[in-house]
């Protein structure tokens, strides 16, 4: 009676050490979930991590939004800020071949603006200020 409490117990300790494990890799094998997405700048272009052969890509599935464009290399492009939506590969028989990643396109933030120039620093009534002269720099995030 006493070693079935123990192997009661011991399953049930596994179980519960177990299902944490398996519920985290379901958001994707990059690491990505609805929490914690795969980010990407609007304009920007990157490459999901894992991604599967682009020869064996029939077409990337895109669920809950038109913020990107994908490529069969994995290559994302932001079109507009939101999300995160889900995106993942199918072959030709629309079989699902990769992991389940979840995508969010953000606007980066500008940090600061410097202006630079003209060298001229007197002007007249008249004078036209040179504009090849101004440099003008935005710093983002």
């Amino acid at each position: 009676m006493k070693r079935n409490w123990i192997r009661l117990l011991s399953i049930l300790l596994t179980a519960v050490m177990i299902f944490p494990a398996t519920a985290f890799a379901a958001g994707g094998g990059d690491g990505s979930s609805a929490d914690n997405p795969f980010e990407v700048f609007v304009g920007e272009t990157r490459t999901l991590p894992g991604a599967p052969d682009p020869a064996n890509v029939f077409k990337w599935v895109i669920e809950g939004g038109d913020i990107i464009s994908i490529e069969n290399d994995g290559k994302i492009t932001g079109l507009k800020a939101g999300g995160p939506v889900q995106v993942y590969a199918q072959d030709s028989e629309y079989n699902k071949i990769s992991d389940l990643y979840y995508v969010k396109v953000v606007e980066p933030a500008l940090d600061s603006i410097t202006v630079t120039g003209p060298t001229q620093k007197e002007y007249h009534l008249g004078d036209k200020v040179d504009k090849a002269d101004i440099t003008v720099m935005a710093n983002y995030s």
